[in-house]
């Protein structure tokens, strides 16, 4: 156990803190792959800058379009399975999803 992450065989387990049931074995990145992984991120980071902000908003606008598609329900449970959360919590968590906290058009971010 690594900081109360359970690490089995080079897996984290994903467990359910109120019914212990494991929930998914995600595979540990190795220290290179974290390496790989930051240096691609830094080089990212300019081309992602130069966006500008209001770009930026839109692009983040159509990620939370994407998560509404796949279902904010699939979402909230795993929340709830991941965190032990009781089942409406992780719905109220999931409302900066809404369209009145997501509209784009009316973002002060997009004027600029």
């Amino acid at each position: 156990m690594v900081q109360g992450v359970v690490v089995e065989d080079g897996f984290i387990l994903d467990v359910n803190p109120a019914s212990g049931e494991l929930i998914e074995k995600v595979p540990c990145s190795t220290p290179s792959e974290v390496v790989a992984a930051v240096a691609a991120a830094r080089a990212a980071q300019p081309a992602w800058h130069e966006l500008g902000l209001a770009k930026r908003h839109d692009l983040l606008v159509a990620a939370v379009a994407k998560i509404r598609e796949r279902g904010v329900e699939a979402l909230a449970e795993l929340i709830t399975k991941e965190m032990g959360k009781v089942s409406q919590t992780p719905s109220v968590d999931l409302t900066c999803l809404d369209d009145d906290n997501v509209d784009a058009s009316s973002s002060p971010w997009h004027n600029i």
